[in-house]
Protein backbone atom coordinates (compact mmCIF):
# COMPACT_ATOMS: atom_id res chain seq x y z
CA UNK A 1 0.00 0.00 0.00
CA UNK A 2 3.14 2.44 0.92
CA UNK A 3 4.89 1.69 -2.68
CA UNK A 4 1.21 2.55 -4.10
CA UNK A 5 0.50 5.71 -2.93
CA UNK A 6 4.14 6.85 -3.26
CA UNK A 7 3.78 6.00 -6.97
CA UNK A 8 0.40 8.11 -6.89
CA UNK A 9 2.82 11.02 -5.30
CA UNK A 10 5.73 11.29 -7.58
CA UNK A 11 3.78 12.82 -10.64
CA UNK A 12 1.93 15.04 -8.34
CA UNK A 13 4.79 16.15 -6.99
CA UNK A 14 6.55 16.39 -10.95
CA UNK A 15 3.50 18.10 -12.05
CA UNK A 16 3.60 20.78 -9.35
CA UNK A 17 7.20 21.52 -9.94
CA UNK A 18 6.43 22.08 -13.81
CA UNK A 19 3.71 24.09 -13.30
CA UNK A 20 5.81 26.28 -10.48
CA UNK A 21 7.98 26.58 -13.78
CA UNK A 22 5.32 27.14 -16.25
CA UNK A 23 3.93 30.12 -13.87
CA UNK A 24 7.32 31.91 -13.67
CA UNK A 25 8.17 31.79 -16.89
CA UNK A 26 4.59 33.38 -17.95
CA UNK A 27 5.44 36.57 -15.60
CA UNK A 28 7.46 37.45 -18.56
CA UNK A 29 6.55 36.40 -22.04
CA UNK A 30 2.23 36.71 -21.90
CA UNK A 31 0.59 33.32 -23.07
CA UNK A 32 3.83 31.00 -22.63
CA UNK A 33 1.87 28.99 -20.19
CA UNK A 34 -1.26 28.86 -21.82
CA UNK A 35 1.12 27.58 -25.10
CA UNK A 36 2.60 24.90 -23.07
CA UNK A 37 -1.22 23.42 -21.63
CA UNK A 38 -2.30 23.04 -25.21
CA UNK A 39 -4.58 26.34 -25.68
CA UNK A 40 -2.57 27.29 -28.64
CA UNK A 41 -5.40 29.62 -29.79
CA UNK A 42 -5.68 31.66 -26.18
CA UNK A 43 -2.07 31.63 -26.02
CA UNK A 44 -1.53 33.17 -29.72
CA UNK A 45 -4.07 35.95 -29.50
CA UNK A 46 -2.93 37.00 -26.01
CA UNK A 47 1.01 36.58 -27.62
CA UNK A 48 -0.25 38.93 -31.23
CA UNK A 49 -2.13 41.81 -28.67
CA UNK A 50 0.68 42.12 -26.24
CA UNK A 51 2.87 42.25 -28.88
CA UNK A 52 1.32 45.15 -30.94
CA UNK A 53 0.10 47.17 -28.15
CA UNK A 54 3.97 47.03 -26.86
CA UNK A 55 5.66 48.16 -30.04
CA UNK A 56 3.30 50.89 -30.76
CA UNK A 57 3.71 51.78 -27.38
CA UNK A 58 7.53 52.04 -27.75
CA UNK A 59 7.03 53.47 -31.25
CA UNK A 60 4.71 56.42 -29.91
CA UNK A 61 6.49 57.35 -26.93
CA UNK A 62 5.77 60.50 -25.20
CA UNK A 63 2.24 60.71 -26.83
CA UNK A 64 -1.53 59.79 -25.79
CA UNK A 65 -1.74 57.59 -28.39
CA UNK A 66 1.50 56.14 -26.86
CA UNK A 67 0.34 55.43 -22.89
CA UNK A 68 -3.20 54.39 -24.45
CA UNK A 69 -1.37 51.65 -26.10
CA UNK A 70 0.69 50.67 -23.03
CA UNK A 71 -1.94 50.59 -20.69
CA UNK A 72 -3.54 47.70 -23.27
CA UNK A 73 -0.12 45.83 -23.28
CA UNK A 74 -0.07 45.51 -19.49
CA UNK A 75 -4.08 45.11 -19.64
CA UNK A 76 -3.19 42.34 -21.73
CA UNK A 77 -0.49 40.96 -19.88
CA UNK A 78 -2.03 41.34 -16.27
CA UNK A 79 -5.11 38.86 -18.05
CA UNK A 80 -2.34 36.12 -19.17
CA UNK A 81 -1.06 35.89 -15.99
CA UNK A 82 -4.51 36.24 -13.85
CA UNK A 83 -5.69 33.47 -16.52
CA UNK A 84 -2.84 31.38 -15.73
CA UNK A 85 -3.24 31.64 -12.01
CA UNK A 86 -6.79 31.17 -12.23
CA UNK A 87 -6.08 27.60 -13.96
CA UNK A 88 -3.85 25.95 -11.60
CA UNK A 89 -4.93 27.39 -8.23
CA UNK A 90 -6.47 24.65 -5.99
CA UNK A 91 -8.48 25.84 -4.66
CA UNK A 92 -10.48 28.11 -7.11
CA UNK A 93 -9.33 31.85 -5.99
CA UNK A 94 -12.35 32.81 -7.75
CA UNK A 95 -12.85 35.94 -10.24
CA UNK A 96 -10.82 39.10 -8.68
CA UNK A 97 -7.83 37.56 -6.97
CA UNK A 98 -6.16 36.33 -9.51
CA UNK A 99 -6.67 39.86 -11.36
CA UNK A 100 -5.69 41.83 -8.41
CA UNK A 101 -2.43 39.33 -7.93
CA UNK A 102 -1.12 39.71 -11.38
CA UNK A 103 -1.96 43.72 -11.59
CA UNK A 104 0.18 44.00 -8.17
CA UNK A 105 2.89 41.84 -9.42
CA UNK A 106 3.32 43.17 -12.77
CA UNK A 107 3.31 46.82 -11.89
CA UNK A 108 6.03 46.16 -8.88
CA UNK A 109 7.90 43.92 -10.56
CA UNK A 110 7.86 45.07 -13.83
CA UNK A 111 6.21 48.43 -15.25
CA UNK A 112 6.00 50.70 -12.53
CA UNK A 113 10.51 50.60 -12.44
CA UNK A 114 10.45 50.49 -15.99
CA UNK A 115 8.39 53.64 -16.36
CA UNK A 116 10.63 55.51 -13.98
CA UNK A 117 13.66 54.34 -16.01
CA UNK A 118 11.99 55.37 -19.06
CA UNK A 119 10.66 58.64 -17.42
CA UNK A 120 14.60 59.40 -16.19
CA UNK A 121 16.56 58.70 -19.41
CA UNK A 122 13.90 59.14 -22.03
CA UNK A 123 12.06 61.67 -21.19
CA UNK A 124 9.55 63.00 -24.15
CA UNK A 125 9.68 67.04 -24.60
CA UNK A 126 8.68 69.56 -27.10
CA UNK A 127 10.52 72.87 -27.32
CA UNK A 128 8.56 75.85 -27.89
CA UNK A 129 10.91 76.60 -31.28
CA UNK A 130 8.80 74.14 -32.70
CA UNK A 131 5.45 72.50 -31.42
CA UNK A 132 5.78 69.11 -33.60
CA UNK A 133 9.37 68.66 -32.57
CA UNK A 134 10.00 66.34 -29.96
CA UNK A 135 13.46 65.10 -28.01
CA UNK A 136 14.21 62.57 -25.63
CA UNK A 137 16.15 63.67 -22.86
CA UNK A 138 18.38 62.55 -20.34
CA UNK A 139 17.01 64.28 -16.56
CA UNK A 140 19.75 62.42 -15.02
CA UNK A 141 22.53 63.41 -17.19
CA UNK A 142 24.19 66.20 -15.00
CA UNK A 143 23.61 64.75 -12.10
CA UNK A 144 27.74 64.19 -10.73
CA UNK A 145 29.02 66.12 -14.11
CA UNK A 146 28.28 69.50 -15.33
CA UNK A 147 27.49 70.14 -18.93
CA UNK A 148 30.23 70.20 -21.49
CA UNK A 149 30.11 72.69 -24.17
CA UNK A 150 28.58 71.65 -27.41
CA UNK A 151 26.06 69.50 -25.88
CA UNK A 152 22.38 69.81 -26.68
CA UNK A 153 20.15 70.59 -24.03
CA UNK A 154 16.49 71.39 -22.83
CA UNK A 155 16.10 74.90 -20.67
CA UNK A 156 12.94 74.83 -18.36
CA UNK A 157 12.25 78.90 -18.42
CA UNK A 158 9.82 79.35 -15.31
CA UNK A 159 9.53 82.84 -15.68
CA UNK A 160 8.23 82.32 -19.20
CA UNK A 161 6.46 78.83 -18.69
CA UNK A 162 8.15 77.49 -21.42
CA UNK A 163 11.18 74.93 -22.82
CA UNK A 164 13.66 75.82 -24.79
CA UNK A 165 15.94 73.33 -26.80
CA UNK A 166 19.25 75.40 -26.16
CA UNK A 167 23.64 74.55 -26.81
CA UNK A 168 25.87 74.64 -24.31
CA UNK A 169 28.47 77.58 -24.93
CA UNK A 170 30.41 77.49 -21.51
CA UNK A 171 29.81 75.94 -18.26
CA UNK A 172 30.43 76.98 -14.60
CA UNK A 173 34.14 78.53 -14.18
CA UNK A 174 35.19 78.87 -18.01
CA UNK A 175 36.32 82.11 -19.50
CA UNK A 176 35.21 83.09 -23.15
CA UNK A 177 36.36 85.97 -25.52
CA UNK A 178 33.78 87.81 -26.98
CA UNK A 179 34.84 89.93 -30.11
CA UNK A 180 32.53 93.11 -30.50
CA UNK A 181 32.19 92.32 -33.76
CA UNK A 182 29.33 89.89 -33.05
CA UNK A 183 27.43 91.82 -30.67
CA UNK A 184 27.26 94.61 -33.08
CA UNK A 185 26.36 92.92 -35.93
CA UNK A 186 23.19 90.52 -34.46
CA UNK A 187 22.33 92.90 -31.05
CA UNK A 188 19.83 91.10 -28.90
CA UNK A 189 19.03 91.76 -25.41
CA UNK A 190 21.53 89.07 -24.12
CA UNK A 191 24.22 90.28 -26.66
CA UNK A 192 24.47 94.33 -25.86
CA UNK A 193 25.73 96.13 -28.81
CA UNK A 194 29.48 98.15 -27.32
CA UNK A 195 29.37 101.78 -27.82
CA UNK A 196 32.23 104.64 -27.27
CA UNK A 197 32.85 105.38 -23.92
CA UNK A 198 31.56 108.95 -22.89
CA UNK A 199 35.26 110.09 -21.93
CA UNK A 200 36.49 109.09 -25.33
CA UNK A 201 33.98 109.28 -27.91
CA UNK A 202 36.49 107.67 -30.30
CA UNK A 203 37.34 104.73 -28.59
CA UNK A 204 35.43 101.20 -28.62
CA UNK A 205 35.50 98.03 -27.03
CA UNK A 206 37.50 95.35 -29.29
CA UNK A 207 36.68 92.31 -27.04
CA UNK A 208 35.08 91.14 -24.41
CA UNK A 209 35.82 88.86 -21.66
CA UNK A 210 33.27 86.77 -19.64
CA UNK A 211 33.66 84.16 -16.69
CA UNK A 212 30.81 81.70 -16.26
CA UNK A 213 29.58 82.15 -12.77
CA UNK A 214 29.71 78.28 -10.46
CA UNK A 215 26.50 76.25 -10.92
CA UNK A 216 25.94 78.02 -14.31
CA UNK A 217 25.79 77.61 -17.94
CA UNK A 218 26.00 79.99 -20.78
CA UNK A 219 23.03 79.08 -23.65
CA UNK A 220 23.12 79.23 -27.02
CA UNK A 221 18.80 79.06 -27.36
CA UNK A 222 19.11 79.88 -31.25
CA UNK A 223 19.62 75.65 -32.13
CA UNK A 224 17.84 75.09 -34.94
CA UNK A 225 16.22 71.57 -34.63
CA UNK A 226 16.70 70.17 -37.91
CA UNK A 227 20.44 71.33 -38.42
CA UNK A 228 21.16 71.36 -34.91
CA UNK A 229 23.51 75.08 -35.43
CA UNK A 230 23.40 77.54 -32.84
CA UNK A 231 22.70 81.56 -33.54
CA UNK A 232 24.63 83.29 -31.43
CA UNK A 233 22.44 86.11 -31.53
CA UNK A 234 20.18 84.99 -28.61
CA UNK A 235 22.45 83.71 -25.81
CA UNK A 236 21.28 83.57 -22.23
CA UNK A 237 22.54 82.61 -19.03
CA UNK A 238 21.01 80.56 -16.56
CA UNK A 239 21.84 78.69 -12.83
CA UNK A 240 22.23 74.59 -13.78
CA UNK A 241 19.93 73.18 -11.64
CA UNK A 242 17.08 74.89 -14.43
CA UNK A 243 18.17 72.63 -17.08
CA UNK A 244 15.84 69.68 -17.33
CA UNK A 245 18.23 66.83 -19.14
CA UNK A 246 20.21 66.69 -21.92
CA UNK A 247 19.01 65.92 -25.45
CA UNK A 248 20.31 62.44 -26.95
CA UNK A 249 17.50 61.59 -30.11
CA UNK A 250 14.82 63.16 -31.95
CA UNK A 251 11.47 61.56 -31.55
CA UNK A 252 9.16 63.38 -33.49
CA UNK A 253 8.81 63.74 -36.47
CA UNK A 254 8.46 60.19 -36.79
CA UNK A 255 10.67 60.53 -40.37
CA UNK A 256 13.21 62.51 -39.07
CA UNK A 257 14.22 60.39 -36.02
CA UNK A 258 17.22 60.02 -35.18
CA UNK A 259 20.51 59.92 -32.03
CA UNK A 260 21.97 63.49 -31.43
CA UNK A 261 25.68 63.97 -30.65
Amino acid sequence: MTIALMRRVKPVERFAERTEKRLSISVWIPGLAQWNWGQRGRSAAILMTFTAAIFAAAFTWGTWFGAVMLAAAFAMHAASLADSIRQTAFPPLGTFTPWCSAIGSLSLTMYLPGLALATFFAFPVFPVQNGTTGYAINRWAYQGQAPRPGQLVVWNDAKADRLWLARVVAAGGQRIRWPAGIAAESPSPETPTPTPMNENPGWTVSELELEIPADHVLLSLGADPKSDQEDANRWVLVARDELMGRAWARLYPVWNRRFLL
